[in-house]
């Protein structure tokens, strides 16, 4: 998708076309360096530096067509060519270009690498709200979390749901605008926590939450680390990529929440995490983590597709993937 949307190849499995354009090419180069090689070998007009600029130049461009000649045959449509032949030889010549750390030197990088950014303050004793202001700046991205195997399948199990329930006589957009209440409702705790999902908007209800995850007394267990890596992630998407997240983050409201309600956050914040800290700690992470992925999956049905494409420059999102899941499924716009 990042070739067919931000490059001019010609993304074909037959790369026939691509082959004859890169030899004609890398021709031209080579046979311009050997004609002028043949015109200055005895010649006294032009001068010396003149003579190693040209040369410079040349080799320089000779040099640049062999190198885009190894990215074409690393590249994703080199690979399927040669999966696609069905011999030994180019079934071996594969194998060796994928082990080869060296050779995947060559290779694409504009590839989601199965990892989130955590949204981390510089000032780890100051809270979440004391950087509101500061949203918008980079720099708060210290380090990077792996998507594991148990974030998937709470996902997927997520997405699962929602489209099992498409089939039962409920309004469809009902589903889709879920955000945190269906988890709560699940675990019956929807009363008593409706206040920080039904009755917020979406962007003061996930900062309240984000902050209680991050205040909640928590154990080294598997749901409390997706929690506190899925809520970094969400909020490194608010501060870095806020195209991506619902067009009620848009950037006035966020400057009026980080200067006029920072108190009132951080108060609903603390208040949902004390009333969080009296449930047992495996439910109260395993709730935790099924309201955030439900904001995940209202994020990704929210964000449009021109925001996805976007991201896809600087390797995709999570969150694309999310709503290309959704998409397949029937989930984004309308329940099949």
């Amino acid at each position: 998708m990042f070739d067919v949307l931000f490059t001019k190849v010609m993304t074909t499995v037959c790369p026939r076309p691509r082959i004859i354009l890169r030899f004609i090419t890398f021709l031209s180069s080579v046979s311009a360096l050997v004609a002028f090689s043949s015109m200055t070998r005895n010649s006294h007009t032009y001068s010396k530096i003149d003579i190693i600029v040209s040369y410079l130049l040349l080799f320089g461009a000779t040099v640049l067509e062999i190198y885009s000649a190894i990215l074409m045959i690393f590249s994703d449509w080199g690979m399927l060519w040669l999966s696609d032949q069905r011999k030994p030889l180019a079934d071996s010549i594969s194998r060796v270009i994928c082990s080869s750390r060296l050779l995947s030197f060559f290779s694409n990088n504009k590839k989601w690498k199965a990892s989130i950014a955590q949204y981390e303050p510089k000032n780890s004793r100051e809270s979440p709200c004391k950087h509101l202001p500061k949203i918008f700046r980079t720099g708060n991205i210290q380090s990077w979390e792996d998507v594991g195997c148990d974030l998937k399948e709470l996902i997927f199990k997520r997405v699962l749901d929602m489209r099992s329930r498409c089939n039962f006589p409920l309004v469809p957009y009902k589903i889709l605008e879920e955000r945190g209440d269906h988890a709560l409702r699940s675990k019956d705790c929807l009363e008593k926590f409706e206040w920080s999902v039904v009755l917020k908007d979406f962007h003061e209800s996930f900062l309240i939450w984000h902050i209680a995850v991050n205040t909640c007394v928590g154990q080294d267990s598997i749901h409390c680390n997706m929690s506190r890596s899925l809520s970094r992630y969400m909020m490194y998407l608010w501060s870095d990529l806020p195209f991506m997240l619902p067009k009620e983050l848009g950037e006035p409201k966020y400057k009026q929440i980080g200067q006029n309600s920072e108190g009132s956050a951080l108060s609903d914040g603390d208040e949902l995490a004390k009333s969080l800290n009296l449930l047992q700690s495996e439910q109260k992470w395993e709730m935790i983590s099924e309201v955030l992925v439900e904001m995940l999956t209202y994020s990704a049905i929210q964000c449009g597709w021109k925001e996805h494409a976007r991201a896809l420059q600087g390797g995709g999102e999570l969150l694309t993937l999310v709503a290309v899941l959704m998409a397949h499924l029937g989930l984004h716009g309308q329940c099949a």
